[in-house]
This record gives C-alpha cells, sequence and structure tokens, in this order.
C-alpha cells in the first residue's frame, strides 16, 4: 500500500471519478462492514470538507477507515510525514497548500509569543464542530477528540495575557469539559462524568458565563439522575434556576425536575414541570453557543416529557408518553442535523416501547425495539442499557406470565444487553 497525506482526499477521489456524494456512500459500506455507524449524511459531508480543505485534522479512526476504502495507508494527524509523503505534497500544490492549513492551526497557538485573537478563533470553530458532531458520534471517539482539544485550550491559556482573551479561553474550555462530562455518562462512568462537569462548571464561572452554568448545572442533575439520586438531581437543578439566563438552557432545567417528579412518583409534579418547560422554551431567546449538544431544541421538549411520563407508576403517563415520544422521534428526523441527538432518539423509541408495553401492545412495542436492537455497538451507550433493563421489569411483571411474546422479548434484551456490557 502507497503511503498518502491526509489531506489527499481530493486527490484520490479525483483518481477514481467519485463525486462528494459517492465518497459518502462508499466510506459507509466500509464501515457497515465493520459494525459501524457513522454520523448522518450532512455532519459526515461537513467533515469531509473540513479533511480535504485542512480545516480539521484526520483522526486515526477515519484515516483507518480511509486506509481501508482506497487500498492506501493514509497518514493520521499524530503520526508524522514520511520522506515519501514529502514527495507527494510538492508534486501537488494544491494538496502542499492544504495540508499547510491544517499544520497553521497548530502554529497559531503553539508559536505566538502570547495568544492571539486568530487562535481563540480556531479552537472555538473546532469546539463548536464538535458540539455539533457529538450528536451522532460514538461517544468514545468524542472523548478522545475533545480531550485533545481541551489540552490545547489549557496549553493558550497558559500564554493568554489579555482578560479578554482569558475569559474567552475560559468558556470554549468549560465547553470541552461539558463534552468530556456527557462522554463519560455515555460510556457509564458517572464518577468521571461529575469530575468533569465540576471542572466545567469552574471555568464557567471563572468566565462569567450564566448560560454554560446553567447548562452544567443541568449536567450535574443528570448526572445524578442516572444513579437513582433524585433529590440531589433536583438540588442542582435548583442551583441552576437561580441563574440569570436569556437562552434556552432553564428550560431543560424544567424538564429535569419533570423527571425527577417522576421517579419520585409526583404526577401532578410532573405535569407542572412539563407546563413550565414549554412555558420557559416558548420564551427562551436564541443564544449563540446553545447548538448541538448544548442546544435544547424543541424534539428534546417532546423527549424529555416521554421519559418523564413513561416513569410514572402504575402506567398512568403511558399513553401520552407513547404519544410525546412519536413527537420527539418525528422531530428528530425532520428537523436540522445538527439538532438531531441519535442518542435521544434512540431512547425516545425505547420509552414508545415501554409506554406501549405498559398498555399491554407488546407487539406493537417490538416495532420500536427491533429498531433499537438494531444499533450499532459502538452508538449503544449507558443510558440505552439502563432503560432496557427498566422494559425487562416491566414485562417481568405478573400479568405477563404466559405470554411467548414477552418471554422472547426478555430473551432478545437480555441478549443484547449482556453483548453490551461485555464490549463497553
Amino acid at each position: 500500500m502507497r503511503t498518502e497525506q491526509q489531506t489527499d482526499l481530493n486527490a484520490l477521489c479525483a483518481e477514481r471519478g467519485w463525486s462528494r456524494a459517492r465518497l459518502v456512500r462508499e466510506l459507509r459500506n466500509v464501515a457497515a462492514a465493520r459494525g459501524v455507524q457513522l454520523p448522518g449524511d450532512a455532519s459526515l459531508s461537513r467533515m469531509i470538507r473540513m479533511w480535504a480543505s485542512g480545516e480539521r485534522r484526520l483522526s486515526p479512526f477515519y484515516a483507518d477507515l480511509f486506509s481501508a476504502l482506497f487500498g492506501v495507508t493514509l497518514v493520521p494527524a499524530s503520526t508524522p510525514s514520511t520522506p515519501a509523503t514529502t514527495s507527494r505534497q510538492q508534486r501537488d500544490p494544491a494538496n502542499a497548500i492544504a495540508a499547510s492549513a491544517a499544520q497553521s492551526a497548530d502554529l497559531l497557538t503553539e508559536f505566538a509569543g502570547t495568544i492571539s485573537s486568530l487562535a481563540i478563533e480556531q479552537l472555538a470553530a473546532e469546539l463548536e464542530h464538535l458540539v455539533v458532531e457529538y450528536m451522532s458520534s460514538p461517544p468514545a471517539l468524542m472523548a478522545s477528540e475533545a480531550k485533545n482539544l481541551r489540552d490545547r485550550i489549557l496549553a493558550a491559556l497558559n500564554r493568554a495575557r489579555r482578560p479578554s482573551h482569558i475569559a474567552d479561553l475560559y468558556v470554549i474550555a468549560g465547553q470541552a469539559s461539558g463534552i468530556l462530562s456527557y462522554a463519560a455518562l455515555d460510556l457509564g462512568n458517572a464518577r468521571a462524568a461529575m469530575t468533569n462537569a465540576r471542572v466545567a462548571l469552574t471555568f464557567a464561572d471563572l468566565a462569567g458565563s450564566n448560560d454554560l452554568i446553567v447548562w452544567v448545572r443541568g449536567t450535574q442533575s443528570l448526572i445524578a439522575r442516572f444513579v437513582g439520586q433524585y433529590r440531589k438531581a433536583e438540588d442542582y437543578l435548583h442551583a441552576g434556576m437561580s441563574v440569570q439566563t436569556r437562552g434556552i438552557g432553564r428550560a431543560r432545567l424544567a424538564a429535569g425536575f419533570a423527571q425527577c417528579r417522576a421517579h419520585l412518583g409526583d404526577s401532578k409534579g410532573v405535569r407542572a414541570a412539563l407546563d413550565l418547560t414549554k412555558n420557559l422554551h416558548g420564551k427562551a431567546e436564541p443564544v449563540a453557543d446553545e447548538v448541538g449538544l448544548f442546544g435544547f431544541p424543541r424534539s428534546k421538549v417532546h423527549y424529555y416529557a416521554a421519559s418523564a411520563l413513561v416513569a410514572l407508576p402504575d402506567g398512568v403517563g403511558a399513553n401520552v408518553a407513547v404519544s410525546e415520544a412519536l413527537t420527539a422521534i418525528d422531530l428528530f428526523r425532520s428537523g436540522p442535523a445538527e439538532d438531531r441527538f441519535l442518542t435521544d432518539e434512540i431512547l425516545a423509541q425505547i420509552h414508545a416501547a415501554n409506554g406501549l408495553i405498559q398498555q399491554g401492545e407488546l407487539q406493537h412495542a417490538c416495532v420500536f425495539l427491533d429498531a433499537v436492537l438494531r444499533t450499532a455497538e459502538n452508538q449503544r451507550v449507558s443510558w440505552h442499557r439502563q432503560r432496557l433493563d427498566t422494559i425487562n421489569t416491566v414485562l417481568s411483571a405478573p400479568r405477563f406470565r404466559g405470554s411467548r411474546t414477552a418471554a422472547d422479548l426478555r430473551q432478545r434484551l437480555s441478549t443484547f444487553q449482556q453483548t453490551s456490557r461485555r464490549r463497553s
């Protein structure tokens, strides 16, 4: 196999006469053969454009996929170029120019006497890309990229002198820490998730960013809910609600209250919290940073409603939960790519199945669970395993004894869960 530089994607496609759309399809075929699920077409096309132009450096994960696709060895960002690569670049000025853009992104922060506005702009752009990319990418990959980015942000902080530059770096350092917190929780490590959340809160406080403070408080509550500490989760939400902000964050906090109240058996409290969520969401003003992982689109309002209502005791919220889940799924799929959070879309399908099972509609529930059980291994997260365990508990109720469908579902869920835990 010949060796190629990471920015040779345009040349390699030109050799084969492939369009960008063809490249996306071919890359998906390679990933599917390995049992790997890639981001949506819009996100993947954006990433390819940035790799090809040199705006973003190719990670080892994608370098391996492209190498298998083209039959060459593409060099990831962390691997030094070989003499053969340098020769190739010299023969192709376009490739050399593209490679220089990636190198310049590093030079902005590595060789400036003090950190410059352009360097901060570059770091912020990379952070924004990660925030959107997280919505449809494996959390393990996102954790690695966010950690590398945070390392560069911290290095930049060591050279920053202007107060405005320092404040900007604190914000993006906090956001990178927030990504790491989410990734840790998706991978099932609640302790690491909370540690990263505390660091994110520290940076947010240093920057004086109320919007980020509110988001982190909501994330701390999410972590507490994951481990079943619902009273503590409400404390984090109250702390967030005490912070003034114009953005969408307070609607996310209100939705968190609905989840807490549901697990504490408070039906009236759930409905009051969901009403507040819709009210706050409708009145919120747009904030530039509230995109991707830091956003809270209308799809999430319905998703949170489904997750809360389906958790109410005795199935009292099951019917409405199914309706809310279906609305959330439709909005995830029809809305902008940067708002389609694959993890929550899968969870909405789980909540829909749970609500249907609570109403005794096992066959209908199988439609949603079939889709969930086809989830690629690298897209399965701790929340999926936890909520599927809940469904297994519902299926074990006395009312389903003797049901062949219930028994088959329990067996399929058990196999799926064992595979997920063994490979997580």
